[in-house]
């Protein structure tokens, strides 16, 4: 019995990790990460004023000049939740004149936008989920004409958006008053003359964010970063020189609880697992900061699998409980439960959380590449996702979901009023599609093609191995 709780999850998803379709649960409550972060020691928040602070300029002899790295979306979408807006002409008049009154302080403003040309990424994903539909979303071509009757069906479509963000940056070069540069997924332009760097990325806009605020720096600049994005500020954490190694690797942390691509784990808030992680050993630490830096098709060692799974079961450590690996963990939380509770309220399987830690050394690659200007794909397919038509959805093991005894034992009676009836096992009403398994012949339909709808498709479309 030990051993088939401690190993299987009885069911094709896992609450803790998924939604009961498959998908991710979408991550919502980044920003309590930043109050904690402000309830730090003080040694630790005098650390991070290097960051938040704006230092003078007599403060720094070598600094000739300020500059202002913005995320070119996050602003578009503080004026359309605002101001009501006609057409394109009324946007971008709004954000030129926002750009402006934001940047008129500093000498340089870069405005980034996203890169939404990138074909099957992780970040794709996660936009469908945000539109709540995988059906076609209409695409517009932007123009002063383009009518905004309807702000959420405008931005939904990545096409309209790679046209926007085209828009918007010309507009800029052409109208703005401050001295602007624009990064789109066609390239960098200026209203100033002289040399531009970097040049052309094909970095989504949160790493070439810090690709352009590093740039600056270097040449002497003090840097400012304007984002509504959590991930953004855990990225720039990685390169300021005064903070401590669980800062630095706290957007490895980020992807191992819950970011867009990797989604949250259930339960558990973001602060829970923030206060967590600042209480862990340094070796937990250190294993949770390695993940993404091997980029290569075998992934992480087992070394720092096991730190990263030794970090997760913490989580749902009882007190009193010492387990510390996922086997005897969920078996220990089995016994503990109520009779009239279920195994789907037990954490994941180690087989479930190697795929979690998977995906998110996937998502660490691409934050590892941030300064970099033509990151190297990573095939998403390789760790921990699978493909659904267009589509990339979390795997959950590669464990079955139950030994094959047991699914056996599962049987639904679905059709015994009607034995003819057709199109059975088709609600929740069937035993076996609650437990997310196929019906087999032991249940009374006999998983009979021609009337059950809640077969193994490889019995209706068979391959030869």
């Amino acid at each position: 019995m030990e051993e088939v709780i401690g190993n299987y999850e009885f069911a094709t998803t896992n609450r803790t990790l998924m939604k009961l379709d498959g998908s991710v649960h979408p991550t919502l409550n980044k920003s309590s990460i930043i109050a904690v972060l402000e309830d730090l020691p003080a040694q630790a928040s005098t650390n991070s004023q290097t960051l938040t602070e704006s230092p003078s300029r007599e403060s720094n002899q070598n600094t000739t000049s300020t500059c202002l790295v913005v995320d070119g979306m996050a602003v578009v979408q503080e004026i359309m939740a605002v101001k009501p807006l006609k057409n394109c002409k009324e946007l971008a008049d709004a954000y030129v004149t926002h750009i402006d009154a934001k940047g008129h302080n500093y000498d340089i403003t870069r405005v980034i936008f996203d890169n939404y040309v990138v074909e099957v990424s992780l970040k794709e994903a996660t936009q469908d989920r945000c539109r709540g539909s995988k059906a076609p979303v209409k695409g517009y071509v932007v123009e002063d004409a383009t009518k905004i009757k309807n702000v959420k069906s405008f931005l939904g479509s990545t096409t309209t958006k790679a046209n926007l963000t085209l828009f918007l940056a010309r507009k800029l070069i052409d109208h703005a008053k401050v001295h602007v540069i624009t990064a789109t997924h066609q390239g960098v332009m200026s209203n100033r003359a002289g040399n531009i760097t970097p040049g052309v990325s094909t970095q989504e806009a949160d790493m070439l964010m810090i690709l352009h605020a590093v740039e600056a720096a270097k040449a002497g600049s003090i840097v400012h970063i304007y984002s509504q994005e959590t991930d953004v500020l855990l990225l720039a954490f990685r390169h300021v020189p005064l903070l401590e190694q669980k800062a630095k690797a706290l957007c490895k942390w980020n992807a191992l609880t819950g970011c867009d691509t990797t989604g949250y784990i259930w339960g558990k808030s973001k602060k829970a697992c923030l206060e967590a992680f600042l209480n862990e050993k340094s070796s937990i630490v250190l294993a949770i900061s390695s993940l993404g830096i091997e980029s290569g098709v075998s992934g992480p060692s087992e070394d720092i699998i096991e730190g990263c799974i030794s970090f997760l079961c913490g989580l749902f450590r009882k007190k009193g409980i010492e387990a510390t690996n996922p086997h005897s963990l969920r078996w220990t939380l089995f016994k503990q439960q109520r009779i009239d509770k279920g195994i789907e309220l037990l954490p994941p399987t180690n087989g479930s959380w190697k795929k979690h830690i998977l995906r998110a050394h996937c998502q660490c690659v691409v934050w590892e590449q941030d300064l970099i200007v033509c990151p190297m794909t990573t095939d998403p397919l390789m760790f921990g996702w699978i493909k659904e038509v267009d589509h990339l959805v979390p795997q959950l093991s590669k464990i079955p979901p139950a030994p094959t005894a047991v699914v056996e034992l599962v049987r639904c009676t679905c059709g015994a009023s009607n034995p003819i009836a057709v199109n059975k096992c088709t609600s929740g009403r069937c035993s076996c599609k609650l437990n997310s398994l196929v019906c087999t012949e032991l249940c009374r339909c006999e998983a009979a093609i021609d009337i059950c709808q809640n077969i193994n498709s490889d019995i209706l479309n068979p391959t030869d191995d």
